[in-house]
């Protein structure tokens, strides 16, 4: 597969701390485009409290597992002997266990920063919290993402949406992968955007995209199958606009028609009283039978925004759906004259 390669060393990004300042915060994002990663920091507690820009209960951990498209921002207390700690990376699905590095240091003097110093080797291990596989260890604990209830409070409106959509998370070949039962087909680059021609919405294919108006309540309820033609790993859910509560998921099919049968018959797997407030889900891995999920927000930014798994492949290949939120209010003016005057195609 590879011909006459050379090795490189790159030097390792290095966060330094100065240990008089006690806490250093760090925001952790996923950029990548195939691998859930899990990451740590040898020896330190990592104290989370915001997760996807919002505000969360505080919740401690000694590691996390983050899904293509999340963030997190969590709290770091520096109370190890001053030296040079390891942070890892680690990606935990096939095709490929693969593993990044980076250092934390702190010293009793210095300036708190990153890339103020570079450095070529990895510090001796001391406690690591999760191995090359990112496997937990030494009595590591992993963020539980469920229990991020939003801070403050913010819960779900309660009662029966006013609309349910159920979607199909399915493959229609080994490389074929569809939200909704319909593939997505990517507008060409010189597309129009529907802000600028609302009047186009009407063009659009029924089959990938769902309308409402502004200010409905919206229940989405996510059933991944697996087996026809594979397993399905999580498929990290992206929902541009509002965000959405994560209300549950499971194994097996959601066992009722709507949130709020289920509410009404005591399923213990829904949570309306404080789940987590997020624009970015993954579904559970599904290696044979099905998974649910169902996430519920309320449409109040009207525009086209897209709902779609952030695994490339599985974008590309059409694992898309269009929201249309509120078109009674894309109307003409509804977009303001300077953004139209300056960035229309």
């Amino acid at each position: 597969m590879w011909y006459d390669c050379t090795n490189t060393t790159t030097p390792f990004e290095v966060f330094t701390a100065k240990e008089s300042d006690g806490w250093v915060s760090f925001i952790l994002l996923n950029s990548g485009a195939l691998w859930d990663l899990r990451v740590s920091i040898d020896s330190h507690k990592l104290y989370f409290f915001a997760a996807d820009g919002h505000y969360t209960q505080v919740q401690v951990a000694t590691s996390v597992l983050i899904p293509i498209g999340e963030r997190y921002q969590f709290f770091v207390k520096l109370d190890q002997t001053p030296g040079d700690y390891i942070i890892r990376t680690a990606a935990v699905v096939l095709p490929q266990l693969i593993n990044g590095y980076a250092i934390l240091s702190y010293t009793s003097t210095g300036t708190t920063g990153a890339g103020l110093v570079s450095a070529t080797t990895l510090p001796a291990a001391k406690t690591p919290y999760i191995d090359y596989a990112g496997g937990i260890i030494n009595g590591g604990i992993d963020l539980v993402t469920a229990n991020l209830a939003p801070y403050p409070a913010n819960p779900p409106p309660q009662g029966k949406a006013d609309l349910t959509l159920s979607l199909n998370v399915t493959r229609t070949s080994e490389f074929g992968w569809v939200l909704d039962g319909n593939t997505w087909n990517q507008p060409a680059d010189d597309y129009t955007p529907l802000l600028f021609q609302p009047s186009e919405v009407a063009s659009l294919d029924p089959k990938v995209y769902f309308s409402y108006a502004n200010g409905t309540l919206v229940d989405l309820i996510f059933t991944v199958t697996a087996g026809d033609p594979a397993a399905h790993p999580p498929h990290p859910m992206h929902k541009h606009g509002v965000k959405a509560w994560l209300l549950g998921s499971g194994t097996g099919e959601f066992p009722y028609a709507t949130v709020q049968d289920a509410v009404d018959a005591g399923y213990s797997s829904i949570n309306l009283k404080n789940p987590p407030l997020r624009d970015d889900f993954p579904t559970p891995g599904d290696i044979t039978g099905k998974v649910w999920m169902a996430v519920r927000f309320r449409a109040v930014d009207p525009g086209p925004v897209i709902l779609h798994c952030h695994i490339d492949p599985h974008l590309a290949t059409g694992m898309v759906i269009v929201l249309l939120e509120g078109p009674e209010k894309i109307t003409s003016g509804y977009v303001p004259s300077y953004y139209l005057s300056k960035n229309k195609p």
